[in-house]
């Protein structure tokens, strides 16, 4: 959602800045998260990192990833 101009208010975050606060999230003690099969991260970074890549898809890069 971060990266969507109408969620963000039309100051959207990049992909790299999003992934950043993801980051950030994951670092925070109070913050958890439920356990995904290995490599989603990896594969979806990918994905998200391709020159072509629009943010509104996110939700299917995410799907692509875990299967």
């Amino acid at each position: 959602l971060s990266t969507n101009k109408l969620v963000m208010g039309g100051a959207p975050y990049t992909v790299k800045q999003a992934w950043q606060a993801v980051q950030g999230a994951i670092d925070l003690p109070e913050v958890g998260f439920q356990a995904e099969p290995d490599g989603v991260d990896a594969v979806m970074q990918q994905f998200t990192s391709q020159p072509k890549f629009r943010s509104d898809d996110w939700t299917d890069a995410y799907l692509a990833a875990l299967a």
